[in-house]
């Protein structure tokens, strides 16, 4: 986006938001098994072989215990948080913004006492926010300094 807009892109800004994303996605996603499988909601998923659908099934296979699996997701968060300092640093508050809603809407996803994805479509629209308008605007404003209205026009079609 930064690009095509006349921005220089600087490659080693951009690997450094990509892996902060990244990040944040393996924090939500190993918490996700976690508190699936404490809430019980693992177990009870039978249809778990389809896309989408019954997480990792790590813990259930015996692959990595529960407590471990929380471990790898707090870490992942705390090491994403790290990644972040040099970012804010070059393009201001708005990056944590950014990065505490993708913190607090992945951990929460399936996390109590808000389990979002359990909230009547509001786990799917913070899925969108998060690959769309999180990841596309945050990219855009490391790179520029400012969040772009064209980042929010492109993140709000990649959702659709």
């Amino acid at each position: 986006m930064a690009n095509f807009l006349g921005y220089d892109v600087s490659w080693g800004w951009l690997g450094l938001t990509v892996l902060g994303g990244s990040l944040l996605h393996i924090g939500t996603n190993t918490a996700n098994d976690y508190f699936d499988h404490t809430s019980g909601t693992d177990e009870a998923n039978y249809n778990y072989m389809v896309p989408y659908s019954g997480g990792s099934r790590s813990i259930q296979m015996g692959l990595i215990s529960s407590k471990g699996m929380l471990i790898v997701s707090l870490v992942a968060f705390a090491l994403s948080a790290v990644v972040g300092i040099p970012l804010i640093i070059k393009a201001g508050y708005p990056v944590l913004w950014l990065g505490l809603i993708g913190f607090i809407s992945g951990f929460f996803y399936t996390a109590p006492p808000f389990r979002f994805a359990s909230r009547k479509g509001l786990g799917e629209l913070l899925i969108g926010l998060n690959f769309g308008p999180l990841m596309v605007v945050g990219s855009a404003l490391v790179q520029t300094g400012q969040i772009l209205p064209e980042a929010l026009l492109l993140a709000y079609r990649s959702d659709f």
